[in-house]
């Protein structure tokens, strides 16, 4: 038969305690009225079972085992092995039989005793720091609650659960308030019992904790790693690798119709025929064209073959880099590669496309026509139902325009962007998925979106030009792209 008897919650409010543990006494009396009568079990499992503790009364009993030193493990409301172990525990502290069940009193008195608040324990944390122990003091102390009989487990002088176990069994066994920290008295007295290790093996204990702490932070570091790797794959994730790096961000696979539908208006054959194209996995791309300031830290750095191209007096730091060649961008990329240790590459010529349109289909990702506060191109021409614009004459800082769906500033106009691949005058036979065609007329180099002296269907997502790998031109730049680590 069950009593439900400890069914109510123990307040906060020290004013209402009085009446709680009235109730807790009235239940008691009831309880002993019961076991006089032999309506008992013998068993002590069955003994608790009949006292009919609610889950929130099990969860008051651990907290109060936990705020008396001993270990019961997570408040949760359930008698584990090591909430048993803990009511033993605090049962031979009583100098009783430390059956690891709860009998009447016992949980009346668990159950009575006040909630721990969190400032009274930093009070005491704070308290025991002011003492300014050396890690020495910690291990004398460590050494003297295992010479008093106590577990403080290694005395390493690191004060951790078992530590603090130890120090509330100790009070209690002193008859004071076990709180698992020290004051000034107690720390003296358990000072005062400590021994002092040998010199050798305060040695050997110093060189095990460097260890340890080496161990942990190398541990720390590989977790912030690949956290870092982690994050760094997702899409819409912002790269930089370096301080001189440009920024990039990370794109998602996918796949996408490559080339132009016969309908698209200034189309060429060289966009045909149309194939479908798969990027199976994300990579990161530069959200910028490679600026000059970018290319000038290569140069100061040794990188780039010295060459320090010319930027017309138009300006240089966050203007893109003109007068480069497809030799020039391949000698920038692996400069950076040696410098982060990462994969900097140019683009495949499917890549390029699959990031300019970011998901859309028309002739730009700007939808079915495009206009001159989209992007720099020469806007005394229109496409579409287009309105014809300021025509700037030269190039203008990276990220004036507004960038598409991936986050990717100015793939229309403002400077031609050198891929990867070899001319192909079509699509037979091309890669269906992201590797460069590195096949065809490779003496000529794959050129894509169009500059800010060009006509505006230049501009156009599947628009296809070339030049020579050698060449520098005013209208041509580079775009870069890094492969993610696996």
């Amino acid at each position: 038969m069950v009593f439900p008897l400890f069914t109510m919650h123990f307040e906060t409010n020290p004013k209402l305690w009085g009446k709680q543990v009235m109730r807790v006494g009235v239940s008691l009396v009831l309880l002993l009225a019961l076991f006089a009568s032999g309506a008992w079990a013998e068993d002590h499992a069955a003994l608790e079972a009949a006292l009919g503790l609610t889950r929130a009364d099990r969860r008051l009993i651990q907290s109060a085992l936990a705020a008396e030193g001993f270990d019961p493990g997570p408040a949760d409301g359930v008698f584990g092995r090591r909430t048993r172990a803990a009511i033993g525990q605090w049962q031979a502290a009583r100098g009783q039989e430390p059956t690891g069940y709860l009998d009447a009193e016992a949980a009346g008195l668990l159950l009575a005793r006040p909630p721990q608040t969190p400032e009274a324990t930093v009070t005491r944390e704070s308290a025991e720091a002011a003492l300014d122990l050396t890690r020495a003091d910690r291990r004398l102390i460590q050494s003297a609650l295992t010479t008093e009989g106590f577990d403080p487990g290694p005395a390493d002088g690191v004060f951790g659960r078992r530590t603090r176990a130890a120090i509330g069994q100790w009070q209690a066994a002193r008859g004071e308030e076990p709180t698992g920290y020290l004051d000034a008295e107690a720390a003296r007295s358990l000072l005062a019992l400590g021994t002092k290790p040998d010199p050798e093996v305060e040695v050997e204990l110093e060189d095990r904790e460097r260890d340890r702490q080496a161990a942990a932070e190398a541990e720390a570091r590989a977790r912030a790693e690949a956290d870092r790797q982690r994050r760094a794959r997702q899409p819409g994730a912002r790269i930089r690798d370096c301080e001189a790096c440009p920024d990039l961000v990370v794109v998602p696979s996918g796949s996408f119709m490559m080339g132009s539908p016969a309908s698209e208006w200034g189309r060429f054959n060289n966009e045909s025929p149309q194939r479908r194209v798969t990027i199976a996995e994300p990579f990161a791309v530069g959200v910028y064209e490679v600026t000059f300031r970018e290319w000038d830290a290569c140069v100061s750095e040794g990188g780039c073959n010295g060459y320090r191209p010319d930027a017309l007096g138009w300006g240089r730091d966050d203007r893109p880099v003109i007068n480069v060649s497809w030799n020039d961008a391949r000698a920038y990329v692996a400069w950076l590669s040696q410098r982060t240790g990462e994969r900097y590459r140019l683009l495949s010529e499917s890549e390029w496309e699959y990031v300019a349109r970011a998901g859309t289909t028309g002739p730009f990702h700007t939808g079915s026509t495009i206009s001159a506060e989209q992007a720099n191109y020469d806007s005394s021409y229109v496409y579409g139902s287009g309105q014809k614009g300021r025509y700037r004459g030269q190039t203008v800082q990276v990220g004036t325009f507004s960038p598409n769906a991936f986050g990717l500033h100015e793939v229309h106009g403002n400077v031609w962007e050198w891929t990867q691949d070899c001319w192909n005058e079509s699509y037979t036979d091309a890669p269906t998925d992201s590797r460069a065609w590195e096949t065809g007329e490779c003496e000529q180099r794959v050129l894509r979106g169009g500059s800010w002296g060009d006509v505006p269907w230049f501009l156009r997502s599947a628009d296809r030009s070339m030049n020579d790998p050698g060449t520098r031109d005013l209208k041509v730049g580079f775009r870069i792209a890094r492969s993610l680590a696996p």
